[in-house]
């Protein structure tokens, strides 16, 4: 609202003062603004490049200023000077034409003044003026946008006729179609972020072209890659404020790969802040467009992006920020940003510009998917940061039934609160007082091996003398960690109307192998699993096995634990899997994974990671 003010006072003061000078001091005012702002906005952006390295974001706002107002002021003292006479018309001819030629002139000024304004450093929003709101759409109006609108509309008409730069250089209107978006999309950044990069900091490295799978096929039909390009394609907005407004005319997602130097990150806290917006994809025909979401990988490609309440992307919102060191960089990030074009402009693209200062060519646009790993499984893809507790699993959408499906991953070393076993302290129970426990062996007090069954009142008898509690899971060595995956069964699918379990289910729990998959493409084999269930009589049952050292043979569930489960299916109260891994940071849990096809394969939201607490 302020700058609305100050704009609409600016245009009506410099309007009367033309007005009061006279028709022919006007005119050639007009003639001289005009020429002037042509001048500047045609070759503002070479001076600006060659300012970059002195004057960093400020150079192109430098530039325009300069072009501008020199010639200007220069132009105008040579007219005073060697032009003294005037034209008579009258007081109110010279009034009139005076407003005639006074308010062009005033509008172009003003205009010019605005745009420098909007090419400094500033924030998206100046002075209470946002020109476009997070979606790009058309957002505040008034005195600013009018005065710019004038000024683009009179300097594309007249560039691209005799007044157009010199040379094979591109006149305004081919250049910057939109101008006025393009400065408020390179303000556009979160606290911390940059508007200028250097020359260099860019390269595009690959662009896919998501294809949809066969129209024949159904999911469960689909190959692994078509399920890749099924997830992205519907992951990525369908619609945003830069498309065509029919919504009937074809679109294509494109991923481009772009890696972003080192230079271009905070020069502060050194982290990388990549707002969407400063990376325009440009046609042959100026057009450009943003990407409306990004890509990582963990275990599985996702989109991260944000819409508001209608759909539409709010894409100055979407940011990736991660943080640098200086050991370990990365001294390139790469980032696999996110396109929807239409459908024609794909062959027409020519390149990508980074902060309107970097520059790169686009490379040959392929029907393909991104790689997640080069040909030595070093990860190339971004990653998001990993959970390091705990991680909740919400249900799978696509309304396929899952028997079972894990709903938490934890990193603990505690038991489940129903299992509370009592021991001597040998670490071997025989006899009639632990027919609960089949076989079992502990080690510096935590259970190192065992095969449990029973009720809980019964997994904690034993003798009071030399008897010991224990709560926690061995684990081979301090460099090791147990992580518990929490299951759920569906009783829908997984028991028929007379009480008797699925073949579905049984077909299931014959060939589920748990797993876990790492982001280095590991898959870790279970440990161990538990299963309480309500029994006959009312009370909670347990069925345990653990090995901390190998687990169970080829990773199988256990015939005996199979057959329990399969028994009780239709009462389980909590089923639960246990892993052995290497506690370390630098390893991240992406899936958890049944061994029995892709609908059981589990993806949380964010990876966890394997740290101990």
């Amino acid at each position: 609202m302020i700058l609305m003010i100050l704009v609409g006072v600016l245009i009506v003061a410099m309007a009367f003062y033309q007005v009061i000078q006279g028709t022919f001091s006007a005119l050639i005012m007009a003639v001289l603004t005009v020429v002037c702002a042509i001048l500047a906005l045609n070759y503002y952006e070479p001076l600006a490049g060659a300012l970059m390295s002195r004057l960093g974001a400020y150079a192109e706002a430098v530039a325009l200023l300069a072009l501008f107002a020199l010639p200007l002021l220069i132009l105008r003292e040579l007219f005073d000077r060697f032009v003294r006479g005037t034209v008579l018309l009258g007081v109110w001819p010279d009034r009139l034409g005076g407003a005639a030629f006074g308010v062009p002139a005033a509008m172009v000024m003003t205009g010019m003044l605005v745009l420098v304004v909007m090419l400094l450093p500033l924030p998206a929003s100046i002075l209470g003026y946002a020109p476009y709101d997070s979606t790009l759409a058309r957002q505040d109006g008034g005195p600013p946008r009018w005065a710019v609108k004038f000024t683009l509309g009179l300097a594309r008409h007249v560039s691209a006729g005799s007044m157009g730069p010199i040379g094979e250089a591109r006149t305004l209107g081919e250049a910057h179609p939109n101008l006025l978006r393009e400065t408020f999309c390179n303000r556009a950044r979160p606290a911390g972020g940059r508007t200028w990069a250097p020359a260099d900091a860019l390269d595009a490295l690959e662009a896919s072209l998501i294809a949809p799978p066969p129209a024949a096929k159904t999911p469960d039909q689909y190959t692994d890659e078509e399920r890749v390009r099924a997830t992205i394609l519907a992951d990525t907005p369908a619609r945003h404020a830069l498309l065509p407004a029919d919504e009937t005319r074809p679109t294509r997602v494109l991923v481009v790969r772009v890696s972003v130097d080192e230079l271009a990150r905070h020069e502060k806290d050194h982290w990388y802040r990549l707002p969407a917006t400063h990376f325009r994809l440009v046609t042959g025909s100026g057009q450009g467009y943003y990407p409306v979401g990004y890509l990582t990988y963990a275990g599985r490609w996702r989109v991260h992006t944000l819409t508001d309440e209608n759909g539409l992307v709010r894409i100055a919102d979407v940011v990736v920020a991660r943080p640098w060191d200086p050991k370990r960089g990365p001294k390139k990030l790469i980032v696999d940003w996110v396109y929807r074009l239409p459908e024609e402009v794909v062959e027409d693209l020519d390149g990508l510009i980074f902060r309107r200062s970097a520059f790169a060519r686009m490379p040959e646009v392929i029907e393909t998917v991104p790689r997640a790993f080069d040909e030595k499984d070093v990860r190339l893809a971004l990653s998001v940061r990993a959970v390091n507790e705990q991680v909740e699993l919400p249900a799978p959408a696509g309304g396929i039934e899952r028997i079972v499906r894990p709903t938490r991953l934890t990193v603990r070393k505690l038991l489940p609160q129903e299992v509370k076993i009592r021991v001597p302290g040998g670490g071997v129970g025989q006899g009639p007082a632990y027919k609960a426990f089949r076989t079992f062996e502990v080690r510096e007090g935590r259970l190192k091996a065992a095969r449990l069954s029973g009720a809980p009142s019964e997994l904690i008898r034993g003798p009071r003398s030399g008897a010991m509690n224990i709560f926690e899971l061995h684990r081979p060595g301090e460099k090791f960690t147990v992580i518990h995956v929490v299951c759920e069964v569906d009783k829908g699918p997984a028991v028929n109307e007379d009480g008797k379990v699925t073949p579905a289910a049984r077909a299931l729990v014959a060939r589920m192998t748990p797993r876990l998959v790492m982001d280095d493409r590991h898959a870790e084999g279970h440990r161990g699993g538990y299963l309480i269930y309500t029994a006959a009589d009312g009370g909670r049952h347990v069925e345990m096995y653990y090995d901390a050292l190998k687990g169970p043979d080829g990773n199988l569930i256990p015939a005996d634990f199979r057959d329990e489960l399969l028994n009780h299916l239709g009462r389980v109260r909590e089923l639960g899997f246990l892993f052995v891994v290497r506690a370390v940071a630098e390893r991240n849990v992406v899936a958890v994974d049944f061994g029995a096809g892709p609908a059981y394969r589990f993806y949380p939201p964010r990876p966890l990671s394997c740290a101990a607490k």
